[in-house]
């Protein structure tokens, strides 16, 4: 059995993501074998969020294509979340994010394994203040070794004099993306949702940029 969020697989073998393979007549012929969850190729995030023929043919699918995944490739979160976005509202039951891709022209553009490499850094708060217009974001200004400004979804849970010189952990090495107009160097690593949201800190003081596994 096999366990994917809400879904659940009796049988435990799924079809992969195959760049210019696992397009939709080849997912419905693996269904007619007996293929219980394919995903979609991979697709850039830029592709599912413009407008035009290849969008068009990326978000749609069959209906007897469920469940199914979407395999996305970016590095920008922003435009990662909002191509999930779409995806999800399109009909697609997982949203997947290419982590494993080792070809040489994705780890230039910072995308595929290149998200894995080293990417999880103990940072320390030296300076957090709300944004005018947001009710949601801070904007922090973090040391990791080297001083950032990270924009992270926090402000309904912390407020700002409550971060000075706590210690939270950046994944430091994705594509700067402006939000708010602020350009965020990294993310904040957060668990729960919203309403129980707590930020995940070392268990003792680390040097700044410390690598967090």
């Amino acid at each position: 059995m096999l366990r994917i969020g809400h879904l659940q697989l009796d049988l435990p073998v799924v079809q992969a993501a195959l760049s210019g393979y696992s397009d939709g007549p080849m997912r419905l012929v693996g269904r007619r074998h007996g293929v219980p969850y394919a995903l979609q190729e991979p697709v850039l995030d830029r592709l599912v969020i413009q407008s035009g023929k290849l969008h068009r043919k990326i978000l749609t699918l069959d209906a007897e294509d469920h469940p199914v995944g979407g395999q996305l490739m970016g590095a920008d979160p922003g435009r990662l979340a909002e191509a999930a976005s779409v995806m999800a509202a399109s009909g697609f039951d997982v949203i997947d994010i290419n982590f494993a891709c080792p070809v040489r022209k994705v780890l230039r553009r910072g995308e595929g394994c290149a998200l894995m490499s080293d990417p999880s850094r103990a940072a320390e708060i030296v300076r957090a203040e709300a944004i005018p217009g947001s009710e949601n974001l801070l904007r922090l200004e973090v040391d990791l070794g080297e001083r950032r400004t990270v924009v992270a979804g926090i402000a309904r849970r912390y407020r700002p004099e409550d971060l000075l010189g706590k210690q939270v952990v950046i994944v430091a090495n994705l594509k700067p993306a402006k939000l708010m107009g602020i350009r965020s160097e990294g993310m904040v690593l957060v668990a729960g949702d919203d309403e129980e949201m707590t930020l995940i800190m070392p268990e003792q003081k680390l040097k700044p940029g410390s690598p967090v596994h």
